[in-house]
């Protein structure tokens, strides 16, 4: 299978993900330290952080996202699938996949998605 074939089917099977201005506690030595960012997006299967936090692909990070709309929080655990730099013609940031997702969080994550309109696919 070709690169750009791969690539295809990993952009069909991405979930719809939509516009989010959250913020994020990147954790980064234990509980007790982090690196406080924004979210650009969100999905049911992760979400996109502006930072210039260094990480690399399959990085495990643990974050707390903060639900401002619906007043709630969640400690989550995610791995870095993309990596995008400074200069890339994207924003720099980190594309994070929620691992080991509970149904509390799940359903936190699509009611808040319910509230929002503006989609990006």
């Amino acid at each position: 299978m070709s690169e750009n074939s791969e690539q295809g089917s990993a952009r069909e099977r991405r979930k719809p993900r939509y516009s989010a201005n959250l913020s994020v506690m990147v954790f980064t030595r234990g509980l007790n330290h982090f690196v406080a960012e924004k979210t650009a997006n969100i999905s049911t299967g992760g979400l996109f952080v502006c930072t210039d936090h260094p990480a690399e692909k399959g990085e495990k990070l643990h974050i707390r996202v903060m639900m401002t709309d619906l007043d709630a929080f969640f400690d989550v655990k995610t791995e870095v699938v993309w990596v995008c730099t400074k200069g890339s013609g994207h924003p720099q940031g980190l594309g994070l996949q929620f691992t080991d997702l509970t149904e509390d969080q799940k359903n936190v994550i699509s009611r808040f998605m319910r509230n929002y309109i503006n989609v990006k696919v």
